[in-house]
């Protein structure tokens, strides 16, 4: 067995691979658009939603974390003024 293989283990099909999860990206409203453009341009599976697109933008940061957890999305943000805060007040409230 091919190292790489083994540090995969076996996936739910018993073919010794198991399925990669991709992680899926919303992008706060304060995240520049050409970080987002760049991204995409790099490698274009990387699953990424805007602010517009995730539906986001004016939003509060806690609404904002909220969206994001629903749609299983991982958040990016540039804001370090509130978003910590926000982040800790929100993973607390979530957990049981």
């Amino acid at each position: 067995m091919s190292v790489e293989r083994s540090r995969l283990g076996t996936g739910s099909q018993g073919n010794g691979y198991s399925r990669l999860v991709r992680p899926k990206f919303l992008a706060d409203a304060d995240l520049s658009e050409k970080i987002i453009e760049g991204i995409v341009r790099l490698e274009l599976a990387i699953d990424t939603l805007d602010a517009n697109e995730g539906g986001t933008r004016g939003l509060p940061d806690h609404e904002v974390l909220r969206i994001a957890a629903a749609s299983g999305r991982i958040l990016i943000s540039h804001d370090r003024n509130t978003m910590i805060r926000h982040f800790r007040e929100f993973t607390t409230s979530q957990a049981c």
